[in-house]
């Protein structure tokens, strides 16, 4: 049987990670929000800061949004974005029906058919609206995941699956492959979003979260952008449990006050200056990570000792 694996790949990896003692330290912004234009002064905020701090951040973008931000010609968000990388976090995200709800079947190939219609949209939008020949991962909504969206993704070409819906290991390396995709889950003990006022209650403290993360080859660190701005989840408001509006008469929450928004980006300045002077990190771009991938290889009837061993 013609069989596919990353086994070259995956040595070529762990060797390449154990090379150093440090942790690679990934910044993934989950870039989301199409129901304002506000949400998108964030995004050319957080890329901006990033950036100034000396980190390639990644950020995955909705392909509707990417759809929306071509129409506003936003150009200033796409200027912002050019020191980072982009990768797709679904076309709609929390709308109705959702990637579970699309790939819901009992037939398989009708699921994969379904998904792969939106996403090979979704992909072609962020493409257009960056200018970029491909994306750099897939991340699945934590309102909505599908096994069979992980296909879809790997046959698009994106190698690393990112983010909550990304299987969770207690695997030392951080990451593993699982079908067909470079799995690199999001740290939910800790977010980029821990200095906000509305810090979530199953948030751990600083240090002892960075001592663990140091026992990790790999993390990945997320924020929302939109949330600098909005106290409240866009999709809350809108899709929590369904289409809660009709399709473009978004509901839109209450900023923000100006000052909390300014005390948050210095919080998180310093924070990132910590972890860059704490010896144990090293802030990574996730691009580097996919470079390190080799190309998959059929086995061989020769090869199952060697792999065995």
């Amino acid at each position: 049987m013609k069989a596919r694996i990353l086994l070259t790949a995956f040595v070529t990896l762990a060797l390449s990670l154990a090379a150093g003692a440090k942790t690679k330290l990934y910044v993934f912004l989950d870039t989301e929000d199409y129901t304002s234009e506000r949400a998108n002064d964030a995004i050319v905020t957080m890329a901006n800061v990033l950036a100034e701090e000396g980190i390639s951040a990644h950020f995955d973008i909705v392909g509707y949004l990417a759809e929306r931000l071509i129409r506003s010609d936003r150009r200033d968000v796409l200027e912002a974005l050019k020191p980072h990388s982009v990768g797709l976090q679904t076309y709609r995200h929390s709308f109705h029906p959702n990637l579970t709800e699309l790939g819901d079947l009992a037939d398989y190939d009708e699921a994969y058919r379904r998904i792969m219609q939106e996403e090979r949209m979704a992909k072609g939008m962020v493409e257009a609206f960056t200018g970029r020949d491909g994306v750099d991962s897939s991340v699945q909504p934590g309102s909505g995941s599908s096994y069979v969206g992980m296909y879809v993704y790997r046959d698009l070409g994106i190698t690393v699956s990112g983010g909550i819906m990304a299987l969770y290991s207690d695997d030392p390396r951080g990451m593993y492959w699982y079908c067909g995709q470079l799995q690199v889950p999001y740290y939910q003990k800790f977010s980029l979003e821990h200095f906000m006022k509305e810090r979530t209650a199953d948030e751990e403290d600083e240090k002892p979260c960075l001592d663990e993360l140091a026992k990790r080859d790999a993390a990945i660190l997320y924020m929302h952008p939109n949330k600098l701005i909005f106290p409240v989840y866009w999709d809350a408001l809108n899709y929590d449990g369904g289409n809660l509006v009709k399709w473009g008469e978004w509901k839109v929450g209450a900023e923000r006050p100006k000052a909390e928004q300014e005390k948050y980006l210095a919080d998180l300045r310093a924070f990132l200056r910590r972890v860059k002077a704490d010896g144990r990190f090293e802030f990574a771009d996730i691009r580097d990570l996919i470079r390190a991938v080799k190309p998959r290889v059929a086995i061989r009837r020769a090869d199952l000792p060697a792999i065995r061993k």
